[in-house]
């Protein structure tokens, strides 16, 4: 048997952990650069806002409705998300981290799993102050059915299980075909368009049919949807590339602020290619001007440098970045946006060296420092420590988000001693 907790709107309870006046009001959270609703509260969907909604085209309803809006806190969310890990693994064990805000974990051996998950859920919320949803059946999807109940019904007190055939079989016939884990929009619009509306209906259909119409990925589903485990998330394949980009407030003009902006994107792709222990073999920079002023000449473009050796230490990547910066900038243009991509990801393993263009001995040195760096920016916060190449001439706390609005920003109470919230 199988549980996942799940995270009740997690953005926006982590939000009102430390803000609990905005309980029971409604909360949006909004996405880089506050341009639209990424997360919304019960009542702020009560009110007509929804995921997705442009935040410049629904500030009537926000005002109206006096709507709390926060800009994005990543580094909160983050922390948040690792004490509900921690607090779970205290009971569990081992966990299957799916997201932020979703973990499975193996209840088999619990006797009483209902009771245990309603017990565990208490805890988190005792721990961290984070309400979830707690699933459990024999598969994964099936499991993610079970906590979409226990979050839309009370009864259930917070753990629903879909642990016999009967329960399978009526909790199926209520959930939709586009909400099933596993079935895209597209795949959920065919499917409709056949007359299967209801996860039991897709359970019903011949396999050789899903095959045909949705591949292996989806026969994995219509099996899981039928109590046969088929999914396996516990060695999630490898990206083939990572991306950072950002839109700046102000157009960047100068060379070598584009350099810096390249050197930044390309470490931030670089701690996020090392905890997936993969390596890089080459990094493209692109950048374009505001397509959105037509009063202004127009030019964007982007440029990869392929490196000798795959890659995944912060000063080769960042080095490479920088390069194709150079080639993309054009004097006499504002740029807009840009953004660094790492292409060709693959496991971090060793291989064959260059001949000639190559340096061993630097890039266990550099291999090493990036290490060190990650170590010392996750226990003192994100940038303590950063290349000297990362600098740009913006002022701001946060080298990285120092370009980015955000303008409805709370603070990051629990990472950084300086915003630590005071009780008088």
């Amino acid at each position: 048997m199988y549980a996942i907790a799940d995270c009740n709107t997690f953005y926006v309870s982590c939000e009102r952990v430390f803000r609990p006046d905005l309980r029971d009001k409604p909360v949006v959270v909004l996405s880089n650069n506050d341009g639209c609703v990424i997360a919304q509260s019960a009542e702020a969907k009560a009110v007509g806002l929804h995921r997705g909604d442009p935040f410049h085209k629904v500030r009537d309803i926000i005002e109206r409705e006096n709507v709390a809006v926060f800009s994005s806190n990543y580094t909160l969310y983050a922390d948040m998300s690792g004490r509900v890990m921690n607090t779970i693994r205290e009971e569990i064990g081992d966990i299957d981290i799916y997201s932020i805000d979703e973990c499975f974990f193996d209840v088999s051996g619990i006797p009483d799993y209902e009771d245990f998950c309603r017990k565990l859920r208490k805890k988190i919320l005792k721990n961290t102050g984070i309400p979830t949803s707690i699933g459990i059946a024999p598969t994964r999807t099936l499991a993610k059915c079970a906590s979409k109940f226990a979050k839309q019904f009370a009864g259930y007190k917070g753990a629903a299980a879909i642990d016999s055939e009967e329960k399978r079989i009526k909790a199926l016939s209520l959930f939709p075909i586009e909400d099933v884990w596993g079935v895209g929009r597209a795949s959920a619009e065919k499917l409709k368009s056949m007359g299967v509306e209801t996860a039991l209906q897709f359970s019903e259909l011949q396999e050789a049919l899903v095959r045909k119409m949705m591949h292996k990925p989806g026969v994995d589903t219509h099996r899981e949807l039928l109590g046969i485990d088929s999914t396996d998330i516990s060695e999630p394949p490898l990206k083939r590339v990572i991306t950072t980009s950002r839109t700046f407030d102000k157009p960047v003009k100068t060379v070598s602020e584009l350099k810096a902006f390249a050197s930044k994107y390309a470490a931030k792709c670089a701690v996020r290619l090392r905890k997936m222990n993969g390596a890089a073999k080459a990094v493209q920079f692109w950048a374009a001007t505001d397509i959105f002023n037509e009063s202004i000449r127009q030019y964007s473009n982007a440029s990869a440098v392929m490196l000798s050796v795959a890659a995944c230490d912060t000063f080769e990547l960042s080095k490479a970045a920088m390069m194709a910066a150079e080639r993309v900038f054009r004097e006499g243009f504002g740029f807009k946006r840009c953004g660094v991509t790492l292409l060709g990801v693959e496991p971090n393993m060793p291989r064959q060296l260059a001949l000639f263009d190559f340096d061993p001995e630097t890039r266990l040195k550099e291999d090493t420092l990036s290490k060190v760096m990650d170590q010392i920016n996750f226990r003192h916060g994100d940038y303590s420590i950063f290349a000297a190449s990362e600098m740009t001439n913006y002022k701001a706390e946060n080298a990285f988000v120092q370009n980015l609005r955000r303008e409805y920003l709370s603070p990051c109470y629990t990472t950084r001693m300086s915003e630590i919230m005071e009780v008088k």
